[in-house]
């Protein structure tokens, strides 16, 4: 495929990434503005806040930098009113729908937006705009320049027609409706067998009786022949002619509901083939090739690599592996994040490559295959550097995550599971690209919203690896119902390990929480109806029915009262209304119409661990830590002057230098935390102080957060290779941004 084609892909595929976030993001900021609840607002700013980082993310890989800056300062403002939802106010709200008015035009209407409009919206979000960036760029000149390495993949060119998605949508929507006539046929073919079953007995009985009447005749018979027996062996006759009859009537009536019993399970064989051709060929109708997903991201390697002054390759197997074209929707953000992750601080410069025996050039791999149980494996790698387990341990630590003694006493496997935390990043150094700690929590979020599960693999110094295994639709699973509080449930049969019953005295407690042993291995052992919030049924120390829910290390026994059967479910979204509800991701219609809701294993089992991990009120600390002290090191008098002034409102404690010279003498004589650095100074410029902090061996732990006006790739990748753990432009900076970094450095 050329790349003017491609090009044009890609404008397409944004255009309708643009257009649902769009929706979402107007809902969410309008429930925003009403919300009086804490919680209320709290999730519709995560909610806004998470789509603006996707969307900033997607305008970048087109090379929509105006939409990318302009929805990275909105960002930057979500993240601060994350901190007190309270603050929000009506007027911030206004500029927020405003963007994305702005951003609708952009995209979607293909209009220009001048560059006054763009700086008065940014002035309103609290920054500046630069002229660089003040004017959209076309999508079709905004081809990245540096080569990748990537294999040639055939194009498929079959006959088509031009179909909305909504449409489409809406075709297999009804496909998957007419399931439930299946569902029916089953629900009235097992009454059938039922009522078929019960006269059986009812013949016998009639039998035995005619049985009798048979032997009381032949009694009446027997009597002495002076006794006038007439009335009373007619009598019984008669009985016996009607007992007769209703037999035959049985027997008729049981063997045509026989025939009719065998006619109907043929006919439903027949219609249940024709329902499932019907809705395999209506899903197929909405199913697509990952090759339309994944031809789209070699040119954001391209321009990732070129801004970071890298070489990679990208290497796909398995594009022609087929899932629902909404399983790709919901990929989408999650490759996204994880090419960004990689190329901006997985893979190693490439001068860094070659000290450390690497190819100067750095891989990510993308696999896609089929398993043998339906679903789809995909596995995504690079060759860098792996996570940084003490780092993530140690910002698990400071962001109140963990406590010191907990994280101390994780494995290794949990340590590599925090980087999916919200707020906690694998980065050592933040950037535009990346480094805010989001990305892979967004990755989680998605692939439990589609109900796969996730791993992730660190080998320090050779790679990082996640696996994603995911269903080929969203729209159906198989499910096991049972009852809790008093209630039906379905519980995704994928997340179930194990259905078994466990005694009362087999239950044993471990610091404070009841565990049993299965498999011989010790898990928690919870009442689903309680993690529900419903009312538990009383067990009186009877045996109860447990289900071993699992979730890649996650591992939990949830009582139930019933375990009813394991059934095929089709998966209805909940409404906007209802998308919140905790442990809930969807619901079903069973077949005798009833609604059930179908619960999320991941909810459920990170619920139990979190309740596990939390630490008591004991172990709170009692007196609030002491401001950390920051340094500034600025040459320029009025620049050094304001970031003095937003660190010192922040409530950090600031000390001042003018140079590097100046700046290291007050490290190797006072105690700082982080250091905020310009680059061009006299004497002993930024880079070069940072260089000198890492070789001494006891400022070298002190991060560095370089504020510069230089711009260039070969500036960014100096200052990663001299071991700044931040890189803020001056064109870019805001008062958010430097706060943020900040707080996430000490």
């Amino acid at each position: 495929m050329n790349e003017d084609a491609l090009l044009q892909q890609l404008r397409e595929a944004f255009r309708l990434e643009t257009e649902e976030r769009l929706q979402t993001l107007s809902i969410a900021l309008l429930r925003l503005d009403d919300g009086e609840d804490d919680g209320e607002r709290e999730a519709a700013l995560e909610e806004a806040y998470r789509d603006f980082h996707s969307l900033k993310g997607a305008a970048h890989a087109v090379g929509l930098d105006a939409v990318a800056q302009l929805c990275q300062k909105t960002e930057s403002l979500l993240r601060d009113l994350r901190e007190d939802p309270q603050s929000v106010t009506s007027p911030q709200v206004d500029t927020l729908l405003a963007v994305t008015a702005t951003v609708e035009r952009i995209v979607l209407s293909e209009i220009d937006v001048s560059r006054e409009e763009l700086a008065g919206l940014e002035e309103q979000l609290g920054g500046k705009t630069s002229a660089a960036t003040a004017a959209p760029p076309a999508l079709a000149n905004a081809a990245p320049t540096v080569p990748v390495a990537s294999p040639q993949t055939p194009q498929r060119s079959p006959a088509a027609v031009r179909v909305s998605s909504d449409r489409l949508e809406a075709l297999v929507g009804k496909a998957e409706e007419l399931a439930l006539l299946k569902l029916a046929d089953e629900e009235r073919g097992r009454k059938l067998r039922q009522i078929l079953g019960g006269l059986s007995p009812g013949q016998r009985r009639r039998h035995g009786l005619g049985t009798e009447l048979r032997a009381v005749t032949r009694c009446i018979r027997d009597l002495p022949p002076d006794l006038d027996t007439t009335a009373l062996r007619e009598r019984v006759m008669a009985l016996a002619r009607i007992l007769e009859k209703q037999e035959e009537a049985l027997q008729q009536a049981r063997t045509q509901l026989r025939e009719l019993t065998r006619s109907e399970a043929h006919e439903c064989r027949a219609r249940a083939k024709q329902l499932d051709d019907f809705l395999l060929d209506a899903r197929a109708a909405v199913t697509l090739p990952f090759e339309s997903l994944l031809q789209t991201f070699p040119p954001l390697v391209r321009k990732l690599a070129s801004q970071g002054g890298k070489t990679v390759e990208l290497a796909m197997s398995g594009q022609e592996t087929e899932v629902d074209r909404r399983v790709l929707e919901e990929l989408r953000d999650v490759l996204t994040h994880l090419v960004r992750n990689a190329v901006d601080h997985g893979i190693e410069p490439p001068g860094e490559r070659k000290a450390l025996g690497k190819p100067e050039a750095g891989e990510i791999r993308v696999q896609v295959s089929s398993r043998e149980d339906g679903n789809v494996l995909l596995l995504f790698a690079d060759d860098g550097r792996g996570l940084d387990l003490e780092q993530l341990r140690t910002q698990a630590v400071s962001s109140g995550h963990l406590e010191a003694t907990q994280a101390d006493s994780l494995p290794e496997s949990e340590i590599e599971a925090l980087a999916f935390r919200s707020g906690l990043s694998t980065s050592a150094m933040v950037t535009d690209v990346s480094g805010r700690g989001l990305g892979l929590a967004i990755v989680r979020e998605r692939i439990e919203r589609l109900g796969g599960t996730l791993r992730i693999d660190s080998r320090p110094g050779m790679g990082l690896e996640f696996g994603m295994e995911l269903p080929v639709t969203t729209s159906s699973c198989r499910g096991v119902l049972v009852r809790a509080g008093g209630r039906r449930f379905v519980l995704p049969a994928a997340a179930v390990r194990q259905i078994c019953r466990v005694r009362e005295r087999d239950i044993a407690v471990a610091q404070g929480v009841p565990t049993v042993v299965v498999q011989n291995q010790t898990i928690p052992l919870l009442d689903l109806a309680a993690a529900l919030q419903l009312p538990a049924v009383e067990r009186d120390g009877a045996d109860c029915t447990v289900a071993v829910l699992g979730v890649g290390q996650q591992v939990a026994a949830y009582l139930t009262e019933v375990v009813e059967r394991e059934l095929p479910v089709l998966l209805k979204p909940l409404g906007p209304q209802l998308r919140r509800v905790p442990s809930v991701s969807a619901v079903t219609v069973l077949a005798n119409g009833e609604l059930v809701p179908v619960l999320s294993p991941h909810s459920l089992l990170r619920a139990a661990y979190a309740k596990q991990s939390k630490p008591t009120a004991a172990s709170s600390p009692t007196k609030p830590a002491p401001p950390k002290s920051l340094l500034v090191v600025e040459d320029s008098v009025t620049s050094r002057m304001l970031i003095k002034n937003i660190l010192v409102a922040a409530g950090y404690q600031v000390l001042t230098a003018v140079d590097g010279v100046e700046g290291l003498a007050l490290l190797k004589t006072t105690e700082i935390d982080l250091v905020v650095s310009d680059v061009e100074m006299p004497r002993m410029d930024g880079f070069q102080m940072t260089a000198a902090i890492r070789t001494d061996t006891q400022l070298k732990h002190v991060p560095v957060i370089l504020i510069t006006s230089l711009t260039s790739d070969e500036h960014r990748s100096r200052g990663l290779e001299v071991g700044a753990n931040a890189y803020i432009v001056k064109g870019e900076f805001e008062q958010s941004n430097l706060l943020d970094t900040v707080r996430q450095l000490v």
